[in-house]
């Protein structure tokens, strides 16, 4: 009686493996296959001192209290500059 019921616990370690093992196979499969979306998405603020500015105006404000000029940043930092320079 013992022997049959340690049938019964191998098949169901066996069951319980399939039921993980299984779905993560095609998990994998899925991401090995995986492309990538192209993103549509343009930055349009910047992130400067751990703050986000959306536009020119509230970052030239916080550039001025501490001392620097907005133009010498922007000629500092022209790809930072170029994604928030007004139309």
């Amino acid at each position: 009686m013992a022997l049959a019921f340690r049938g019964s616990w191998a098949a169901l370690a066996a069951v319980a493996v399939a039921t993980v093992a299984i779905p993560w196979y095609f998990v994998a499969r899925t991401l090995q296959n995986a492309t990538p979306v192209p993103s549509t998405v343009v930055a349009s603020s910047v992130t400067w001192a751990d703050r986000v500015f959306p536009s020119q105006r509230p970052l030239a404000h916080w550039l001025h209290v501490r001392g620097v000029a907005y133009s010498v940043w922007a000629i500092r930092h022209p790809p930072a500059a170029a994604r928030i320079k007004k139309p």
